[in-house]
């Protein structure tokens, strides 16, 4: 099903048709974002804004219809998928990074590196883990 997540009618309507085909919803994965390659000088303002209204409040819109959902039928998983330009973020990528980074703090989650991700998630699925840490020790996780 095709939907504008920036959109919050557009997320309940599809989170209902989820529990309308299948009766409950077990697992959301914010998964959609973008990213913007562009120096402070250059950065479009325009450009910036669409980056946080996809990166961080689609993600805050999906999560706060999904909750609810969740809850009520005894649990399940949320996952937020992020980027690892929150650890270093290159020359140019700081509106992308911010917003991954807001994304992060706004969801209380960590970063997963992108050779561990598919297997976090599962394992955040399989568990019903608040929060998996996958980061390395030398970057501040446990792992």
């Amino acid at each position: 099903m095709r939907r504008d997540v920036t959109d919050a009618d557009q997320v309940r309507a599809a989170l209902q048709q989820v529990v309308d085909v299948f009766g409950r919803v077990d697992v959301v994965v914010n998964n959609a974002g973008q990213g913007l390659q562009a120096t402070v000088e250059e950065v479009d303002i325009a450009d910036a804004r669409a980056v946080l209204e996809l990166n961080v409040l689609a993600p805050l819109v999906v999560m706060q219809a999904a909750a609810p959902l969740l809850r009520a039928t005894g649990g399940g998983s949320i996952v937020n998928v992020s980027s690892g330009t929150t650890l270093a973020a290159a020359p140019g990528t700081g509106p992308c990074a911010a917003s991954r980074a807001a994304l992060e703090m706004t969801s209380g989650a960590r970063f997963d590196p992108p050779e561990k991700v598919a297997e976090a998630v599962l394992e955040v699925v399989r568990t019903g883990a608040a929060q998996v840490d996958v980061v390395p020790a030398a970057y501040g996780g446990s792992a």
